[in-house]
């Protein structure tokens, strides 16, 4: 063989080992890439208890928190947003760090909302009770009651006294030579002993008796303090604390024949839009036992009321006096009745 053959295989071979070395190292750094460009786990946002929820409690804010964890480790029906969870109540307890399940909340009943040794009551009202509808779930308000009271005929009863005070006289004595001694005479309460000097009807000092038409006298007082309202409720409709409908109204509401519907039989161009707060019928408010009782007592003897609303930040309690027709004259000034002086005809007089 040539020695120019010989050059042309060895070359050869140099060349086919450079090769396979060069492939070695393709491969190796091409491993190195895909094990560096590995992705890495996605973090998201979950729902946590801040502290322990015990079951049947409305979830606020103050009672979840945010945290993200990897994507992976979430199970399906976790709450990833507040607005999942706050407003709804538990169903089971929840303990503090457990990662909350939608699954474990259901929409809260009323008993949910009434707080522990409370009673929910309902109070019927109308749009002035109401304030135009501007009671809201969540407001405190005051109940002021009113009562009507009949009064006994004054000079039936004064008779009744005298006759009692007469009969009620020590028998007549005998003196040291035989003569009767005057009975004594008791003090009659709340008189002068001379009656000549009671003042004449609507005199000042005198006493007069101030009723209505019926012969009643009107007594009105501020019964019961800052009372929560649970819901108000209209009708089918129920109404939150943001305004909002808890419940469909199912049924259209009633019109009355003076209604001013057009002939189509559609609503009158001035109804105002579905979104209005409505006119309410019901306040469910939240009251102790024993106010629970009065309110019942209240409503069943015709007594009135008026729904008075509180600052929401108010929750001091105050004394009031109470207003009768006798607080109108001598606390608030209201004048009396007094007889008039006919003025002279000067008028005529002079015609003539």
């Amino acid at each position: 063989m040539r020695k120019g053959g010989r050059v042309f295989i060895l070359l050869g071979v140099v060349l086919a080992l450079a090769a396979a070395v060069l492939a070695i190292f393709a491969f190796s750094d091409t491993g190195d890439d895909e094990e560096v460009a590995d992705p890495e786990e996605q973090l998201v946002e979950v729902i946590e208890a801040a502290e322990d929820i015990p079951v049947n409690h409305v979830i606020t804010e103050d009672d979840i928190t945010t945290v993200e964890v990897e994507e992976g480790t979430v199970s399906p029906g976790t709450a990833r947003s507040t607005g999942e969870v706050i407003g709804l109540a538990a169903s089971g307890d929840i303990v503090s760090g457990q990662r909350v399940l939608r699954a474990n909340l259901v929409t809260p009943g009323l008993s949910h909302i009434v707080e522990d040794g409370m009673r929910a009551v309902a109070i019927p009202i109308d749009r002035v009770n109401a304030l135009g509808g501007m009671v809201r779930a969540e407001d405190h308000i005051d109940l002021i009651y009113s009562q009507t009271f009949e009064l006994e005929d004054f000079y039936a009863s004064l008779r009744e006294m005298l006759d009692e005070m007469e009969q009620a006289q020590p028998p007549a004595e005998e003196g040291e030579e035989g003569e009767e001694q005057p009975a004594q005479q008791l003090p009659m309460p709340g008189f002068p002993e001379d009656m000549e000097e009671l003042p004449l009807p609507f005199a000042p000092g005198s006493l007069v008796t101030v009723a209505t038409a019926d012969g009643s006298e009107p007594v009105t007082k501020l019964i019961l303090q800052n009372l929560r309202v649970l819901r108000v409720v209209a009708g089918d409709v129920t109404v939150d604390d943001e305004g909002r409908l808890v419940a469909d109204q199912d049924a259209a509401p009633a019109t009355d024949d003076n209604d001013d519907a057009d002939d189509d039989g559609d609503a009158p161009a001035d109804a105002p839009p579905d979104d209005r707060l409505p006119s309410a019928d019901l306040l469910i408010v939240e009251v102790e036992p024993a106010a629970a009782e009065l309110v019942k007592f209240m409503l069943d003897y015709d007594g009135l009321f008026q729904v008075a609303l509180r600052n929401p930040d108010d929750e001091e309690m105050v004394d009031t006096p109470g207003t009768t027709f006798r607080h109108m004259i001598e606390d608030w000034g209201m004048p009396m009745p007094q007889p008039a002086e006919v003025p002279e005809d000067d008028a005529g007089d002079e015609e003539e």
